[in-house]
């Protein structure tokens, strides 16, 4: 009875009365004495009260839990193979890629590496793992090499995760790579609204035959 020994008798009949989570509430308050102000910080009609804010958190938090796990289920799948395809946002190369004519292009758009039909290109990952590449709002001119471009709805093989539930890589092809090799690339974001990869550029054409990186981010077509 140790827990009790500094408590009045008044004290002692009502710890008992009360249910036992109350009971434990008081308990936890650690009241001393009758002249405590402690000992009426719960009155039962507080402590109403307060069970019935408590309740309503626990609803409140429920809620919020179960909209949670509704809106941010879905797989890595599910999100790369949006009904609407991707379209090349932004692209980079580090080092700087030498073009031809021994300009640099660090900024793959921008610096001209990149025609505009290639930026416009729509690539599509289907559910059944192949990957398509469509022709955007911009399609290649009549006259450029058709070997260089695409003017029509292509397949350009299958794309895979190395982990379905939690991938690092994603196996694809780089449309304006124009070659029939999947680059393995590390998946650097995936949500709703983007598709950010990073893969190494290994081209011995190139006049300075290096090594760049390229990260190359999509966002949802429109």
């Amino acid at each position: 009875m140790h827990v009790f020994e500094k408590k009045t008798k008044k004290q002692f009949l009502r710890i008992f009365k009360t249910p036992p989570f109350e009971k434990n509430i008081f308990l936890r308050l650690g009241i001393k004495g009758e002249n405590n102000s402690k000992i009426n910080l719960l009155t039962p009609k507080k402590f109403k009260k307060m069970k019935k804010v408590l309740s309503v958190l626990a609803i409140a938090a429920l809620f919020v839990v179960s909209f949670s796990s509704c809106g941010g289920g879905k797989t890595a799948a599910e999100l790369l193979t949006q009904k609407k395809g991707w379209v090349l946002s932004s692209a980079t190369s580090d080092p700087a890629y030498q073009l031809l004519d021994g300009s640099q292009a660090q900024d793959l758009i921008s610096d001209k590496y990149l025609e505009d039909f290639e930026v416009a290109y729509v690539i599509f990952f289907n559910e059944n793992g192949n990957e398509i590449v469509k022709p955007g709002k911009v399609v290649a001119p009549e006259d450029f090499d058709p070997e260089w471009c695409y003017r029509a709805e292509t397949s350009l093989g299958n794309w895979s995760f190395d982990n379905a539930e939690n991938p690092s890589l994603i196996n694809m092809q780089i449309p304006f790579f124009y070659d029939d090799k999947q680059e393995i690339c590390y998946l650097k974001s995936l949500t709703e609204n983007e598709l950010r990869i990073q893969c190494v550029m290994d081209d011995e054409d190139n006049p300075a035959k290096q090594q760049c990186t390229f990260t190359l981010t999509y966002v949802p077509a429109k």
